[in-house]
């Protein structure tokens, strides 16, 4: 994991630090989360097209890369380099092409959430 290298991913609009993990949909209609902010009263939906793989845990069970994050003002982040995006492509067995592949991480006050798409998150701001 020390070779994991992530950037802050912007986009808009943006989510700010602190919101938590209200719901996580993965059905007919797309892959979706749902984030809520306490202190801006404000829900937000990320949703994915196209995920291969993804990994939600507790933040409190992934201490070592949580601690990466706690000083970031930013929740939503892209690996340039991961290990999950190597495993995934390996257990893929190497058929949609790497380049093809992204690593997105949203830390959640609560949860952290890895997904591996073919596509750029969308960010939308909920009732």
């Amino acid at each position: 994991m020390s070779s994991d290298k992530y950037n802050v991913y912007v986009a808009e609009p943006q989510i700010p630090r602190g919101a938590y993990l209200e719901a996580l949909h993965d059905d007919c209609e797309g892959f979706r989360i749902i984030l809520y902010s306490p202190s801006q009263k404000q829900r937000y939906r990320v949703s994915f097209d196209n995920v291969f793989f993804y990994l939600v845990s507790d933040e409190g069970k992934r201490l070592r890369l949580g601690q990466n994050f706690m000083k970031q003002e930013s929740v939503l982040y892209r690996a340039d380099k991961s290990a999950f995006l190597d495993w995934s492509f390996a257990e893929n067995l190497e058929i949609v092409p790497k380049e093809k592949w992204d690593h997105y991480l949203i830390c959640a006050a609560d949860e952290i959430i890895e997904v591996i798409s073919s596509s750029a998150p969308r960010v939308k701001t909920l009732p």
